[in-house]
């Protein structure tokens, strides 16, 4: 795709194949590697924690900008686009992991906290919560043991799965979100949604391909999303111009035809009407975030 952001497996590696069911590692050893700059990217398939547990960073998310000081969380879904600026010498870990299985845990337990924390980024407050703190940074040191003792991967999961239901109960005691969550039939709409959006379907073609009338889904995506579900198409088409725009240097014609508009000219007025400014006016905001990162040696 013309001008698409970069994914890794691990930041400035392609191959996701050594990350196995998790992997951690210190927060550090690649962002002081990159001058404590991590230039935009995403990990398909994959969802990410970012534990600090000492200094600070600002971070963009999809155009979102976030700042954290420690003690906090950043929970970061599978695809979200993201860069960041740490205060150098910051301390923490970064956990990436796919899907939470394993045959001795609880599926239907596992699968309520991984789709509560990672359904959208998420940032976490621990500064009022110095007990959650602590043990989140004892369970860190434990996790990271176990990566490095080959310990088994029942004890690995047992121990993220400590981490998510630690962080879910934080949440719920001070929420800070960035975004509505979302439930079961939308996240389908918003999966076929992200494989559909350049093919411009209608929402009677998505209803068709979800067994549902244009009626049930309205109505869903009107009550856990708040949007209709032409709004919902539309939201995904605006974020992947913008993640483009802000994120690439592919020129915007490029951008447009790649996201399936004929005509440039057309894309420029639908970029103005639904973020308020144009599309140069989109790149020219984003030129902090442009450096590119470089493969981990």
């Amino acid at each position: 795709m013309v001008g698409a952001i970069p994914a890794w497996g691990l930041y400035g590696e392609v191959n996701a194949d050594q990350i196995g069911d998790y992997h951690i590692e210190p927060l550090g050893l690649r962002s002081a590697a990159h001058d404590w700059e991590i230039a935009p990217h995403l990990h398909k398939g994959l969802s990410q924690l970012f534990v600090l547990a000492s200094g600070r960073f600002s971070a963009s998310v999809d155009g979102v900008a976030l700042e954290l000081t420690a003690p906090a969380v950043l929970t970061m879904p599978p695809a979200a686009a993201h860069a960041f600026s740490f205060a150098p010498g910051s301390e923490g870990f970064v956990i990436t992991f796919r899907n939470l299985t394993h045959p001795l845990l609880d599926p239907v337990a596992t699968r309520v906290v991984t789709d509560s924390l990672f359904s959208r980024p998420t940032l976490i407050d621990l500064s009022g919560e110095t007990s959650a703190a602590a043990q989140l940074e004892r369970l860190m040191d434990n996790l990271a043991s176990a990566q490095a003792s080959g310990d088994g991967a029942l004890t690995g999961a047992l121990y993220l799965t400590s981490v998510l239901v630690l962080l879910e109960a934080a949440r719920r005691a001070a929420p800070a979100n960035t975004g509505p969550e979302q439930g079961a039939p939308v996240r389908a709409f918003l999966a076929l949604i992200d494989r559909h959006f350049t093919e411009h379907w209608t929402v009677s073609a998505y209803a068709r391909a979800l067994s549902m009338s244009e009626a049930s889904l309205d109505r869903v995506c009107r009550q856990t999303a708040g949007r209709t579900p032409f709004q919902l198409i539309r939201d995904r088409v605006v974020m992947e111009a913008r993640r483009r725009l802000t994120y690439t240097l592919a020129p915007a014609a490029a951008i447009a035809a790649d996201l399936g508009f004929n005509d440039p000219a057309y894309f420029s007025r639908f970029i103005k009407a639904n973020t308020g400014v144009s599309p140069r006016d989109l790149r020219a905001a984003g030129d902090g975030h442009m450096k590119r990162p470089t493969a981990q040696k």
